[in-house]
C-alpha cells in the first residue's frame, strides 16, 4: 500500500464504520486522520483516528497498533484521553477515543512564549497523566505540544497513546519528521530498544523548555541534524533566552534534559514534586523543608610509599560513615554508592548530583612507621568550596580518635542535631587493638568481594583479628557472617553453620548491645530454620540501630523462608527506606509480590527496583547480580526481549557464581526455557547454594519444581552430594 495519507484525508466523512457515524474531519498528520464522529450505540460523540501511514496498515503494524491501544486503555486518569475501542476498516486500523475540546499546547506556543505559571502548570499536569501511564508499564515515546490538548478550562489531556512506541522501535529515526525527532530523548534517537519511561521525562522537559522559549532546545534543518544536537550540543540556558523565569525551573528542565540516566529524574513523580514546589513559590533550598543535610563519605586515599594499605584507608574512611549514619538527622549516602568513587580525577559537583547529597567528605592517609597523617575535607557540592578541613599528624594508635574528632567536626559543620544516645556513640569504639582493627578491616575489605576465596579469606583475617584481642566482638560479628555467607551461596558443609551459630553467640555475649551482633545472630539462627528467633534478634538490632540496612534485609529474607510474605515486602520497603541506593531490597520486594500473586505492586515495585539497578550499574556495571535483578525487572514490565539480554549478560559475567546461576534458573523458568533453566539450577547446586528453604517458597521455579532433574537436585541438598551434571 503506498503512503497516500494525503491525498486520501477527509474522504471518509459521512461514512459509517462499524457504529461510528463519521461527522467531519478534525486532524491529520504522517500517520493518518482524526475525524469527529457519533458512537450510535452510546450517542455520545468520540473522536476516530485511522492509521492510514503504510507501516500501520502492514499485517505487524495493524497487529501492534492494536496492542498497544488495548493496553493504553488500561489507563484511566483525568489527563489523558480515554480510548474506547480499537478495531479495523478495510485493512486500516482505527482508535476510538474521548472528544476533547480544546487547543494543542503546539498552537498555544505558535503564539509566543507562555507565561512561566501557565508553562509549569501545563507541564505538571502532563507529568500526572505520564505517572499514571508509567505505572501500568504504558510508555508514549511521543510527547510533544501537538499532543497536549488544553481545554478552556486550562485542563490538560495528553493524546496519542497506543501508536508510538511500536513505531519508534522499528523505525530508523532518520524517517521521522524534523518536528518530531525535536522532541527525541538520546535513548530513542540511537537505539529505541533503550528507550523506557525515562525517553517521555525528556520529551516533557523538551516540552516545558519549549513553552517557555518558544522555540525546542535541540534544532536543525534536517533530521540527522537534529539528532546530532540532542547527542552532542547543550541548549541555550532559559535565563539567557528570557530573564524572568526562575532558577528553580530552569534547573528542572536540566534534570529532565541530562543524557545521563543516573542524572535524569527517575520517576515522573520526582519531576511532578519538583513542578509543584516551583508553583507553590517556596522559598528555595538545597532540600526540602525539615529534610536532614546529607553527605557521602568518599574512600580516602592511600598516600603511603608502600601503597599496600587501602584496608586501612577505606577502613578509616567506613568507620566514619558507619558513625554518621547512626545518626538521626544525618542522611548518609551508603558505601556501595560512594565508595565507586575511588580514585582518579573527580568533580565534586557531579558526585553530588549522582549521589544527591549537599556535602561530600574526602580524604587522605599517609602510614609511616608507627606515625600516621590523615587529612580530611568536607565540601559543599553546589559548588566545591570547603566548608570544613584539617590535617592530623598523630601516632598509629590515635587512629580511633582522629575518627572520632573528624566525625564530630562534620556535626558541628552541618548544625546536625543529636541527642544524648547518639552524642554517646559517636566514636564509640571496641578495640583499642590496632592490630586487630588492622586485620578486622582487611577482613571486611575481603568479605566485600563477596566470592568463595575472598570470603573464606576474610575468616582468617577476623580470627587473626579475635587473636590480637579476644573481646572484640564485632570482629566474631565478621566471622559470624563470614560463615553465614559461606553456608548459604558456597559451601553447605553444617560446619559453617556451626560456625555461624558459636561466633554470633560470642559476639552477643561480649557486646549485646551491638546492633550489628544482633544482626549476624538472627542471620546465623534463620539459616538453622529458628525463625521466630531469628525474628526477636532482628527486632532488637532494629531497636538499637533503626538504620542498619541489614538488619531489616535479612529480616526481611527470613521472613521469606518462613512463608510471612507481608511480613517480608514490609521489612523490604523499610531496607530501602534506609538505604534508599540498594537495589536489592527492591528487586526481592517485587519479586515477593509476585509470589503473592499482586501483579499491580510487582509493576510498581520494579520499576523502582529497575531504576535503582541502573543507577548502581552506573558506578558498577561489572556486578552480575545487579544485571540479572535488572532483567527480572524488565521481565516484570513485559520487556522479554531485553530481560533476556540482561539475563544472558548477567550468566556470563559470573557462570559459576552459585546465587548467580540460582537466579538464572528463576529467569528462564519463567520464560519458559525449561533446559536452561535446569541446567542453571544444578549449577548453582552443584556450587554451593543451600537455602532449601528460600527454594521451596520460590514460586519462581514453579515452571520446573516436577522435573525429574530438579527433584534429583533437591535430594542432593539433604545427601551432602552434588547434583548430576547434564
Amino acid at each position: 500500500m503506498s503512503d497516500d495519507t494525503g491525498s486520501r484525508r477527509g474522504h471518509r466523512v459521512a461514512q459509517t464504520v462499524s457504529h461510528y457515524r463519521i461527522i467531519e474531519e478534525i486532524g491529520g498528520g504522517a500517520m493518518g486522520t482524526v475525524y469527529r464522529a457519533e458512537d450510535q450505540h452510546l450517542g455520545r460523540i468520540v473522536a476516530l483516528k485511522f492509521y492510514e501511514n503504510e507501516a500501520c496498515c502492514s499485517e505487524t503494524g495493524r497487529k501492534r497498533i492494536l496492542e498497544e491501544a488495548r493496553l493504553a486503555a488500561a489507563v484511566h486518569h483525568p489527563n489523558i484521553c480515554t480510548i474506547y475501542e480499537a478495531g479495523e476498516h478495510e485493512g486500516v486500523p482505527f482508535i476510538a477515543m474521548a472528544y476533547i475540546k480544546g487547543t494543542p499546547v503546539s498552537d498555544l506556543i505558535a503564539e509566543g512564549p507562555l507565561p512561566v505559571s501557565r508553562a509549569i502548570g501545563i507541564t505538571s499536569q502532563a507529568a500526572k497523566g505520564l505517572e499514571a501511564a508509567h505505572r501500568a508499564g504504558v510508555v508514549h515515546r511521543d510527547i510533544k505540544p501537538e499532543n497536549m490538548v488544553a481545554d478552556e478550562e486550562g485542563h490538560v489531556v495528553l493524546m496519542d497513546f497506543g501508536e508510538a512506541g511500536w513505531l519508534a522501535v522499528e523505525s530508523d529515526p532518520g524517517l521521522g519528521s524534523v518536528g518530531t525527532a525535536a522532541y527525541m530523548s538520546p535513548e530513542l534517537a540511537t537505539d529505541a530498544r533503550l528507550a523506557d519511561h525515562r525517553t517521555d521525562i525528556w520529551s516533557l522537559g523538551v516540552c516545558l523548555y519549549e513553552m517557555l522559549a518558544a522555540k525546542v532546545p535541540f534544532a536543525g534543518d534536517y533530521v540527522q541534524a537534529v539528532i546530532y544536537s540532542i547527542l552532542n550540543e547543550s541548549p541555550t540556558p532559559l535565563s539567557s533566552v528570557r530573564s524572568d523565569v526562575p532558577q528553580r525551573v530552569e534547573q528542572i528542565v536540566d534534570k529532565a534534559l541530562s543524557r545521563s540516566f543516573a542524572e535524569r529524574y527517575r520517576t515522573t513523580s520526582e519531576m511532578i514534586t519538583d513542578l509543584e514546589r516551583a508553583a507553590s513559590g517556596a522559598p528555595e533550598a538545597t532540600r526540602d523543608p525539615g529534610e536532614a543535610p546529607s553527605i557521602a563519605v568518599l574512600p580516602f586515599a592511600d598516600m603511603s610509599e608502600s601503597g599496600d594499605n587501602v584496608h586501612f584507608c577505606d577502613g578509616i574512611a567506613e568507620e566514619i560513615l558507619n558513625d554518621l549514619a547512626r545518626l538521626s538527622g544525618l542522611r548518609v549516602a551508603a558505601r556501595t554508592s560512594s565508595f565507586a568513587f575511588r580514585g582518579g580525577d573527580i568533580d565534586i559537583r557531579d558526585v553530588g548530583r549522582r549521589l544527591n547529597v549537599d556535602t561530600v567528605l574526602e580524604g587522605s592517609v599517609r602510614k609511616s612507621g608507627d606515625r600516621v597523617r590523615v587529612v580530611a575535607q568536607l565540601i559543599d557540592t553546589s559548588n566545591g568550596y570547603h566548608l570544613w578541613s584539617e590535617q592530623f599528624d598523630r601516632t598509629l594508635e590515635d587512629v580511633f580518635a582522629i575518627q572520632e574528632q573528624i566525625s564530630r567536626s562534620i556535626v558541628e559543620s552541618l548544625q546536625v542535631t543529636l541527642g544524648e544516645v547518639e552524642l554517646g556513640n559517636i566514636g564509640q569504639r571496641r578495640t583499642r587493638s590496632i592490630n586487630a582493627y588492622d586485620c578486622y578491616l582487611r577482613g571486611r575489605m575481603l568479605f566485600y568481594q563477596s566470592n568463595r576465596a575472598s570470603v573464606e579469606a576474610s575468616c582468617e583475617m577476623f580470627e587473626r583479628a579475635v587473636e590480637h584481642d579476644s573481646e572484640y566482638a564485632e570482629a566474631y560479628c565478621g566471622l559470624a557472617d563470614a560463615y553465614s555467607y559461606l553456608q548459604m551461596y558456597f559451601d553447605r558443609d553444617v560446619r559453617n553453620l556451626r560456625l555461624a551459630d558459636a561466633n554470633s553467640r560470642l559476639a552477643l555475649e561480649l557486646d549485646p548491645h551491638l546492633a550489628e551482633g544482633r544482626a549476624s545472630r538472627g542471620l546465623a539462627l534463620n539459616l538453622r530454620g529458628r525463625h521466630d528467633d531469628a525474628a526477636r534478634e532482628f527486632e532488637m538490632a532494629i531497636s538499637l540501630n533503626p538504620r542498619l540496612y541489614e538488619a531489616y534485609y535479612f529480616y526481611a529474607r527470613s521472613c521469606f523462608a518462613a512463608g510471612r510474605l507481608e511480613q517480608a515486602v514490609e521489612m523490604y520497603h523499610k531496607a530501602a527506606e534506609v538505604n534508599p541506593d540498594e537495589y536489592q531490597a527492591r528487586s526481592l520486594a517485587s519479586f515477593t509480590y509476585r509470589v503473592m500473586g499482586n501483579e499491580e505492586k510487582v509493576r510498581e515495585t520494579a520499576y523502582e527496583a529497575l531504576a535503582a539497578v541502573e543507577k548502581h550499574l552506573e558506578l558498577y556495571p561489572s556486578d552480575a547480580r545487579a544485571w540479572y535483578l535488572g532483567a527480572t525487572a524488565h521481565l516484570d514490565l513485559g520487556d522479554v526481549n531485553r530481560g533476556r539480554e540482561w539475563a544472558e549478560k548477567a550468566m556470563a559475567m559470573a557462570p559459576d557464581d552459585p546465587y548467580n546461576t540460582y537466579g538464572g534458573a528463576c529467569f528462564f523458568t519463567l520464560t519458559g526455557d525449561t533446559d536452561r533453566a535446569l541446567d542453571f539450577f544444578e549449577r548453582s547446586i552443584h556450587n554451593g547454594f543451600a537455602h532449601r528453604e528460600w527454594i521451596e517458597n520460590d514460586t519462581d521455579l514453579d515452571g520446573i519444581r516436577q522435573h525429574p532433574r530438579f527433584v534429583a537436585a533437591m535430594e542432593t541438598l539433604d545427601q551432602g552430594s552434588d547434583p548430576p551434571r547434564t
